[in-house]
């Protein structure tokens, strides 16, 4: 496929063989025929996953990536979607992205496999430790 850019595209699926998918997004553009027609096909092959049009609500002065930010707030949490904005330097305010902090899972499973980590590296250590008091004696 080639963009209006001129850039191309190179498929890796085509909707029969398209692996499991938790989400389909139809992209943005202006051409709503072709996206109905893109829905359609994508429908016709695989209903189980309905196309989501992130930006077809896109209001008067926004853009398509407040659209995503706001999309990763909702499904992921709203720090996440923020910390994503800053780092691609995109200014956005923090009462445009709904959605909730971090969850007590997604800051336990980091400490706790930073504990297990430092718990082999002490037990590593007093294994070699133990050898070489074994050899000595």
């Amino acid at each position: 496929m080639r963009s209006r850019d001129g850039f191309d595209f190179v498929t890796r699926y085509a909707f029969s063989n398209a692996p499991a998918l938790d989400r389909v997004l139809v992209l943005d553009g202006s051409n709503a025929e072709t996206k109905a027609q893109v829905v359609g096909a994508w429908s016709g092959i695989r209903p189980e996953v309905a196309a989501e049009d992130l930006y077809r609500s896109v209001g008067r002065g926004e853009t398509a990536c407040d659209a995503s930010f706001q999309d990763l707030a909702r499904t992921q949490n709203s720090s996440l979607a923020a910390a994503d904005a800053q780092i691609l330097f995109y200014a956005i305010a923090p009462s445009q992205l709904p959605g909730t902090g971090w969850s007590l899972a997604q800051l336990l499973i980091p400490l706790l496999l930073s504990l297990l980590g430092a718990a082999a590296v002490f037990m590593a250590g007093r294994l070699t430790s133990l050898r070489r008091l074994v050899r000595l004696a």
